[in-house]
């Protein structure tokens, strides 16, 4: 008798521990290990030495999609750097593939951009360096010893390195991202068709669109915020036809009956960049200066 309990019993802690194995979930159950999702190594920092007194060397890591090389905009006091786009030329650091350098004139309130250029060898605003924000930081220092401070203060989050404190150093500076990439096909010149919607606006409210390059009886209007060109509504949506030249970027704006065009009735976010067929159609989904609807 005992014989046959102990036989029961035996088979009953078998069955036990058959389906604490079994069990999906259970204590004894050995998940499969999941694939980890492969990161993006960046290509290492280059050891370079220090240019000498009073010199400073910036050397930048750039994102795939840098398809012409990078320049410093800025200032430092000499003709070396301007706030013309057109700026310095980076050269390739030797022996790296994603790594420029530029060697400048210090000056402790100098002040340095880093724009990308396109393809055709053009450089503008819009391929400087990307925004950081909050939520994404696109330009960071490398290394602990960096000499420098970015501020990211103006124009919701746009960079720049200022606070130099020290001559005969090096900086080192990863970029994420570009604003907009700068070997993207662009639009060419011609005549483009606006549509677009937006949340309700105030009655007897004009929209207005403001960019780089609008072409109105022969007069290329640059972004300027008092000569808009202005938009028509019907079945509600705001449409227009106008000249542009090529590679235009542009804004939406609205005045009150009352008002006057300004910068801060405009939309939120980035700069649009013109539709390839040269078609637009947007929508605006908040205003400045508005309540979100």
């Amino acid at each position: 008798m005992k014989d046959l309990k102990f036989f029961v019993g035996a088979l009953l802690m078998g069955a036990m521990v058959f389906t604490g194995c079994n069990k999906k979930g259970g204590p004894n159950v050995i998940e499969p290990n999941k694939p980890d999702t492969p990161e993006i190594e960046k290509e290492e920092a280059p050891s370079l030495a220090a240019p000498g007194a009073g010199k400073i060397t910036i050397a930048v890591r750039v994102p795939d999609g840098t398809c012409n090389g990078i320049v410093a905009v800025g200032t430092n006091g000499t003709e070396e750097l301007s706030w013309d786009p057109a700026g310095t030329d980076f050269t390739p650091v030797e022996g790296k593939k994603s790594w420029y350098q530029v060697t400048l004139t210090y000056a402790a309130d100098m002040i340095v951009k880093v724009v990308a250029k396109a393809e055709d060898g053009t450089v503008g605003w819009e391929t400087q360096w990307g925004t950081n924000t909050e939520a994404k930081e696109n330009v960071t220092l490398v290394g602990a010893d960096n000499k420098v401070t970015i501020d990211n203060s103006e124009n919701g989050g746009e960079v720049k390195l200022v606070s130099f404190s020290a001559d005969n150093t090096v900086i080192y500076v990863d970029v994420d991202a570009w604003k907009s990439a700068p070997c993207a096909e662009r639009n060419k010149a011609g005549k483009a068709t606006f549509t677009m919607t937006a949340p309700k606006l105030p009655e007897g409210a004009v929209v207005g669109i403001v960019g780089s390059s609008f072409v109105v009886e022969g007069d290329t209007l640059t972004w300027k915020i008092e000569k808009p060109v202005e938009m028509a509504i019907a079945d509600g949506k705001w449409t227009v036809t106008v000249d542009v030249t090529d590679k235009c970027e542009y804004k939406y704006f609205y005045k009150l009956s009352d008002g006057i065009w300004s910068w801060e009735n405009g939309e939120d976010g980035e700069n649009r960049q013109m539709a390839l067929d040269l078609k637009p159609v947007d929508e605006v989904k908040a205003w400045k200066g508005l309540p979100a609807e």
